[in-house]
C-alpha cells in the first residue's frame, strides 16, 4: 500500500505526469522500445569495445540512422539522436580541427559519448519488464534486488522535476549498492533542476572520505565530457552565488576529482 501523502502528491499532477497516450498498450510500447534499441546496440557496443574504428563507426552509424524505417520510440530516439549529434561533431583529422569551435570533439570524447548512449539504449531495452508508470517505478526503487533498483533509478529521470521523484532519487544516493548510487546521480544531474544538482553536490561534500564517491565522480566526469550535463559550469555558478559549507566542500571535491584542484 502506498503511503497516503506520496500517493496523493502523485495523483494531483496526474495530467502533467501522464506519459502514455490513451489506448496505447504499455506492453506493445515496451516491446517496441526493446526491439528498436536492439537495432543500434550492436554497432555502438562494437565501437565502445573497440572492435570497429571511429571512422568506420561514423560511416555505419550515419547509415543506420538514415535507413531506419518508421518512427523511433521517444526513449530510443533520445539516445540515438544524442549520439548522432556527437558523431556529427567528430573531427578525426587534427589538421581540420578548429580550436574556436567548442562543438567539435575528438575520438576519445566520442568514445565516452558512445559509452553513455550504449548504457541508455541497454537500459531502455531492459526496462521492458518494468511497467514504467510512476507507481511501478517507485515500487521497483524499493526492491530487494539491486539491479531492479538500479534500473528504476535510471528510469525515474523521465519524471523529473517532480519533487517526490527528486526526493526518492536523492534517497537513492545512499543506496547500499554503488551502481544504484551512480544511476541516481546521473538521473539527478541530467534531468533535475537546480535543487537536484545541489543535492548531489551536498552529498559529495558530506561524503568526502567515502570511496564510493569516486565512482559517482567518474560518472559526472563522463557526463561532463559528453556534454550531457554541464557539471562544472553549474557548480561554479552555485559557488559564485554563495552556498552552504557542505555544498561548497562538494564543489571543491568535484573539482579535485576532475583534476582541476590538487
Amino acid at each position: 500500500m502506498w503511503p497516503k501523502t506520496i500517493w496523493e502528491a502523485l495523483q494531483l499532477p496526474a495530467i502533467r505526469l501522464r506519459r502514455h497516450s490513451p489506448g496505447l498498450s504499455r506492453t506493445s510500447s515496451a516491446n517496441s522500445a526493446r526491439s528498436q534499441s536492439a537495432v543500434f546496440i550492436p554497432l555502438v557496443q562494437d565501437f565502445v569495445e573497440k572492435r570497429v574504428s571511429a571512422q568506420d563507426f561514423e560511416t555505419r552509424y550515419f547509415r543506420l540512422v538514415r535507413e531506419y524505417p518508421g518512427k523511433l520510440d521517444a526513449r530510443v530516439s533520445k539516445a540515438v539522436n544524442y549520439l548522432f549529434c556527437e558523431v556529427d561533431a567528430l573531427v578525426l583529422d587534427e589538421r581540420l580541427s578548429d580550436p574556436d569551435d567548442p562543438d567539435q570533439i575528438d575520438e576519445a570524447t566520442l568514445w565516452m559519448c558512445a559509452k553513455h548512449a550504449l548504457r541508455s539504449l541497454i537500459r531502455v531495452g531492459e526496462a521492458a519488464d518494468i511497467d514504467d508508470s510512476v507507481e511501478s517505478l517507485f515500487t521497483a526503487s524499493h526492491s530487494e534486488d539491486w539491479d531492479t533498483r538500479d534500473r528504476a533509478a535510471f528510469l525515474l529521470a523521465a519524471w523529473l522535476p517532480h519533487p517526490d521523484i527528486e526526493q526518492r532519487l536523492i534517497e537513492m544516493l545512499h543506496d547500499v549498492n554503488i551502481a544504484v548510487q551512480v544511476s541516481a546521480t546521473e538521473s539527478l544531474v541530467t534531468q533535475g533542476e537546480r535543487s537536484a544538482i545541489l543535492a548531489v553536490l551536498r552529498d559529495f561534500g558530506e561524503r568526502i572520505d567515502d570511496p564510493d564517491t569516486y565512482s559517482m565522480a567518474t560518472k559526472l566526469h563522463e557526463l561532463q565530457g559528453c556534454g550531457s550535463a554541464p557539471i562544472l559550469q553549474q557548480a561554479r555558478a552555485i559557488l559564485a552565488e554563495g552556498t552552504t559549507p557542505s555544498v561548497e566542500a562538494g564543489i571543491r571535491e568535484v573539482e579535485r576529482l576532475f583534476g582541476h584542484l590538487r
